[in-house]
């Protein structure tokens, strides 16, 4: 088998297993959505805001998850990413009353962070008082004067004139 036929089938496996994976992850999202539809209908139908249509969706939903399973085995809640307990792992987790409300922290700050100092203020003496009968400051003007460059930018500096 020459090295071209080597690089080829290990490609065809790599996409193999690609393309095994994509459906995989296809399929587990399908069954979530299904599984999220089918508590939206349930909990629609137990608050009287399904406008009758409750029980006939909940059978639909429930043959669609039954003929998944069929095709892509038990749904499993250990595939889950939630970091959930499961078996021996509940019992050392405490209860929480359903009805109690629950307390937010009262320190919510991550540890070891520190807010940003504020920047330092400076205050900047007054500028001086011109000398008893010395005259008035002239005015700053308001437009700068035009570019002495013909068909310069008004108030136009170096470089900007063009070539």
């Amino acid at each position: 088998m020459g090295f071209l036929d080597k690089v080829k089938a290990q490609a065809e496996q790599t996409l193999k297993q690609g393309q095994e994976k994509i459906d995989e992850v296809q399929a587990k999202k399908k069954a979530d959505t299904l599984l999220r539809d089918l508590g939206a209908w349930y909990y629609a139908s137990h608050t009287g805001r399904d406008d009758g249509k409750g029980e006939g969706e909940l059978a639909r939903l429930t043959a669609e998850l039954k003929a998944h399973e069929a095709e892509h085995g038990p749904l499993d809640r250990r595939d889950d990413d939630r970091d959930e307990p499961s078996g021996t792992e509940a019992a050392t987790v405490p209860a929480t009353d359903p009805v109690a409300p629950s307390t937010p922290p009262t320190d919510v700050t991550p540890p070891g962070y520190s807010p940003p100092a504020a920047p330092p203020t400076i205050e900047m003496p007054p500028p001086p008082l011109p000398p008893a009968g010395a005259p008035p400051m002239p005015a700053a003007p308001l437009v700068p004067p035009p570019s002495s460059a013909p068909g310069g930018p008004v108030g136009g500096g170096p470089g900007l004139d063009g070539p």
